[in-house]
C-alpha cells in the first residue's frame, strides 16, 4: 500500500500543475482543505467544488459553513451545492 502511495502522490501533484482547472468533489472537511490548498498553490487555476448537500460542513452547525464559504470565496473556489458527482469509467 505504501508503494502505491508513493506513486501516485507524485502524479497527483504533476497532474493538478498541469490543470487548467480543478474540480474537488465533497463539501466536508477534506474537500474544503483541498480546494483551499489548491487555490494557495496555484492562483491561476480555476478550483471548484461540487458536492450533493445544500451547505459546506452540514455535519457542523451553520456557522462554520458560513465562514468556510466566506474563506473559499476569498480564494476564488466557486461552490457548487445540490449537485452529485458523477464518475464514469
Amino acid at each position: 500500500m505504501v508503494d502505491i502511495l508513493r506513486e501516485s502522490i507524485p502524479r497527483a501533484q504533476e497532474t493538478i500543475a498541469n490543470a487548467s482547472r480543478i474540480v474537488i468533489g465533497g463539501g466536508g472537511p477534506v474537500g474544503i482543505e483541498i480546494a483551499g490548498e489548491i487555490a494557495d498553490a496555484y492562483p491561476d487555476k480555476t478550483v471548484t467544488m461540487v458536492f450533493a448537500g445544500f451547505r459546506l460542513l452540514d455535519d457542523l452547525k451553520g456557522r462554520a459553513s458560513i465562514e468556510a464559504g466566506k474563506k473559499l470565496n476569498r480564494l476564488g473556489i466557486i461552490v457548487k451545492s445540490g449537485h452529485k458527482v458523477s464518475i464514469l469509467f
